[in-house]
């Protein structure tokens, strides 16, 4: 799974459903379980088509297409012992708004980059969908009452062997009950002593109790609770239960009184000596997060998230100078200012200054290759010797490390004055804040293709009033481009609708999310994001790691891809199947569409419609799906809010 937007990437979450509106001469809900989502847009609004990790995969030997039987993958863990995992875990969060971006960040900062997805789960998904599958730590961060039914499938989850974090949130298990402290400040400032389980780590430090702690049974040390902090408060004679560790069922939970998540800067104090001393203990609430952590069996991230680097923009000279044309017609001293990013434009790679998430340094030059070294993980010789575009792929936005490759896209001024002609598109080796559904972030590792293209289309034009479509155009342009290179033919690179890349029908690789907006009365601003594993083995697969198994399969020597070369080839499809689709229609873009398609005669449910099989027919002039019920009548899904469950074969409405 992967980039911005891909299988390795690290989704967030990885990262369940395929939303839309049933059409036989009534209008239904239905869903599923596929990863993404799509809204429409009028205007300015924006629409996302989004990847994240679906439920875990059973192997299965079925044959593709003109392919002989390969037997399923084995997958092995770190220490090399099998397994079958066949996407990253997810964790699922269950906040508030007001807490949840800062708890997603937190977790990014301390879990293994490489081994899980993060995703937000609201109420309503928790009380309807199957959403327990390959969640490796369900986090509560949540200040009101979580209702009663809420509590009982998480408690549930439990008994039946997962995972939780309580953090500050009203949760209790096996008798445990929240004890209010007598306080008439905002917080009170508690001195924490932590000890692990095995007593061989032990932290002392001041932190923030917001008026709470635990009052545990009087028979606790016989109930599977063991108390990992106290905290003690001035004018409070005893010390009280801050951190608890709790075993019910198969299942094991910590229940925190700690906001461990929250930085001391967001703590509300006007007291400098308070703050001070919150500040003094930050990295104990990390050393403290990350023994929780470790005690619920998860990977802790080893280094610290990779610096923010440069973008260097390259390409050939004609088109870089028309790119520039419409630049500087919005720069302010080299300067170009949105909501949430500033672009500055210079010519010396000496006059870059610190990359920050809201400051990005572009360094302009009049070569297709970057010099000394200054972009070292992107293969430019296979790049440009592969690139075949009349346009796109001509210029390239090329950093080492970025919070995302669709964020310069963000700043409306730079986007409207886009020539069309100067074939620009964005590129990254790795992301901090990879996009994707729900508004999820990610980081993304090193190994993907993590691409964001920008393209001009007309109303007017077939694809104009079939913007959705373009998903569909983009999976071919990814999958073609391996199985259209002379040998690969047969590599079981599919296509699962509207918006992934698979091995088979097993392994997530990649993915991809749109972004639209109405530019004039005449023209749609489209960003293709798109995201796929090309040599990073983890967190599931990549198509070398494909590539390698059919060549062991099958007594081949295809060579590995690098991540220039399958650019190049992306590039080419795109801008060769829109062209296509131009000339001779939707019927033939279909056919080749469906060489590749996972779903051909496959029979799914949807849900709240009973046990009753529906067949899947195909596409239709949209890219929306369509399927037969038992009587013959076609009922066509939108991809703006279903889900695909591919181990279930099930469609269910996200709502």
């Amino acid at each position: 799974s992967c980039a911005c937007f891909a299988a390795g990437f690290l989704w967030a979450q990885p990262n369940k459903a395929i939303y839309g509106s049933l059409h036989s001469g009534k209008r239904f809900s239905c869903s599923g379980i596929l990863d993404l989502k799509f809204q429409r847009l009028q205007s300015q609004s924006e629409c996302n088509y989004c990847r994240i990790p679906s439920t875990s995969l059973f192997y299965s030997l079925r044959r593709l297409q003109g392919q002989r039987k390969m037997e399923p993958l084995q997958q092995y863990d770190e220490c090399g012992r099998p397994g079958v995992t066949a996407k990253p875990p997810n964790i699922v969060v269950y906040s508030e708004d007001k807490r949840k971006d800062d708890l997603i960040n937190f977790l990014h900062q301390n879990v293994a980059a490489d081994s899980y997805a993060i995703s937000e789960i609201k109420t309503d998904q928790i009380l309807k969908d199957p959403w327990q599958d390959n969640v490796a730590l369900l986090v509560i961060a949540h200040d009101n009452v979580i209702p009663l039914e809420v509590v009982k499938v998480f408690t549930s989850f439990i008994e039946s062997g997962g995972t939780l974090i309580s953090l500050c949130s009203d949760f209790n298990l096996l008798g445990t009950t929240i004890k209010g402290l007598s306080c008439d400040e905002k917080f009170l400032l508690g001195r924490i002593l932590f000890k692990s389980v095995d007593g061989k780590i032990e932290e002392q430090f001041d932190t923030a109790i917001f008026g709470k702690t635990y009052k545990l049974p009087s028979t606790y040390e016989d109930c599977n609770i063991h108390v990992l902090a106290t905290s003690s408060f001035e004018g409070i004679p005893e010390s009280q239960p801050v951190i608890i560790n709790i075993c019910q069922g198969k299942g094991r939970a910590i229940l925190s009184q700690i906001a461990l998540e929250m930085s001391p800067d967001k703590i509300d104090t006007e007291d400098e000596n308070i703050f001070n001393k919150l500040k003094k203990s930050n990295n104990h609430r990390f050393s403290v997060f990350a023994e929780c952590l470790s005690i619920l069996g998860l990977k802790l991230r080893c280094t610290n998230l990779p610096t923010l680097t440069p973008a260097y923009l390259l390409g050939e000279p004609y088109n870089l100078q028309v790119l520039m044309q419409g630049v500087r017609t919005v720069l302010h001293d080299g300067k170009v200012n949105g909501k949430n990013l500033t672009l500055e434009f210079v010519n010396n790679s000496e006059d870059i200054k610190e990359q920050l998430q809201n400051y990005m340094t572009i360094v302009t030059t009049d070569s297709v290759f970057p010099k000394n070294n200054t972009c070292p993980s992107f293969q430019w010789d296979d790049y440009w010797s592969t690139l075949k575009t009349a346009t796109l792929g001509r210029t390239i936005l090329y950093s080492e490390v970025t919070t995302s490759t669709m964020a310069v896209f963000d700043i409306s001024q730079f986007l409207m004055n886009l020539k069309e002609n100067a074939g620009l598109v964005v590129v990254a080796s790795q992301q901090t804040q990879g996009r994707g559904r729900s508004r999820n972030k990610w980081i993304s590792p090193k190994g993907c293709l993590m691409t964001s293209i920008p393209l001009t289309i007309s109303r007017r034009s077939i694809i104009g009033s079939r913007l959705s479509l373009l998903v569909n155009v983009t999976g071919l342009a990814v999958v073609k481009a391996v199985r259209s290179l002379e040998g690969y033919e047969n590599i079981p690179l599919t296509i699962k609708w509207p918006n992934d890349i698979y091995y088979r029908d097993e392994i997530k690789l990649g993915g991809i999310i749109l972004k639209s907006q109405t530019v004039g009365n005449n023209d749609h601003q489209i960003i293709i994001g798109c995201g796929v594993n090309v040599t990073n083995s983890n967190p599931t697969m990549c198509i070398n790691d494909i590539i390698q198994r059919f060549n062991r399969m099958e007594g081949t020597n295809l060579k590995p891809l690098t991540v220039g070369q399958l650019a190049g080839l992306l590039y080419n499809n795109i801008e060769h199947i829109i062209s296509n689709i131009e000339k001779f229609g939707i019927e033939q873009f279909q056919r080749e569409f469906y060489k590749y398609w996972m779903h051909r005669n496959k029979k799914v449910k949807i849900a709240n419609r009973g046990d009753e099989d529906y067949s899947i027919v195909g596409i239709n002039d949209y890219g929306y799906l369509c399927v037969v019920d038992a009587r013959g009548e076609t009922i066509v899904l939108q991809p703006d809010g279903n889900s695909f469950d591919l181990m279930r074969n099930l469609i269910t409405l996200k709502r």
